[in-house]
């Protein structure tokens, strides 16, 4: 902050992309002490929003597929840039099988595929079948070792969650709060140690 020599573009450029967490780590360098969560920003009261699916918006769906384990959410972005989740299926102990007709059947009664689908790598299959499923959406999985860092999607998600400027770019349907899912994405938030 002190070097005459950078633009203030370039101080402003610093806060784009970085959660208030990792901007006063990272930028200030500050020395924060370890979280016993993960994700310890998140709360009802700044990530809830009242939201329905719109039809008139597109939307997107992330899968972490599994045999005893899967889940799959589904979120819209809303115009000003915010995305909502405002879906999910987490079943236990369900055959692959049952897992297509469930999100083919979700997906049928939004009226229209998803626009993008990502999705766990490793279960290629899975992928494959997404893609040969909905074929005009656009399926993405991380390719490198340096996009699959736990690290890295934490800080992804947290800059998501908690901005250094501005509100929340993620939020959670209110409905999805009052859920007693214990494998739901608000659990995940805030048990996630």
């Amino acid at each position: 902050m002190d070097n005459p020599h950078l633009p203030d573009s370039f101080l402003v450029s610093l806060k784009q992309g970085h959660s208030v967490r990792s901007f006063q780590q990272e930028v200030m360098g500050r020395i924060l002490r370890p979280s016993h969560t993960v994700f310890p920003e998140v709360s009802r009261e700044r990530h809830s929003i009242p939201w329905t699916y719109d039809p008139s918006l597109p939307y997107l769906m992330f899968c972490d597929f599994g045999y005893t384990h899967p889940y799959y959410g589904w979120a819209q972005m809303t115009p000003g840039g915010t995305s909502v989740i405002f879906d999910e299926w987490c079943p236990d102990e369900c055959p692959e099988a049952v897992q297509k007709q469930e999100v083919v059947r979700r997906c049928l009664a939004l009226k229209k595929d998803p626009e993008h689908i990502t999705g766990d790598r490793a279960v290629k299959h899975m992928l494959a079948w997404m893609i040969t499923t909905f074929p005009r959406t656009r399926v993405h999985r991380m390719r490198t070792r340096q996009e699959q860092q736990i690290i890295a999607g934490l800080e992804a998600m947290r800059a998501l969650l908690d901005p250094v400027d501005g509100a929340p770019k993620l939020m959670i349907a209110d409905h999805l709060w009052d859920s007693k899912e214990q494998r739901g994405i608000v659990s995940a938030f805030e048990m996630y140690r």
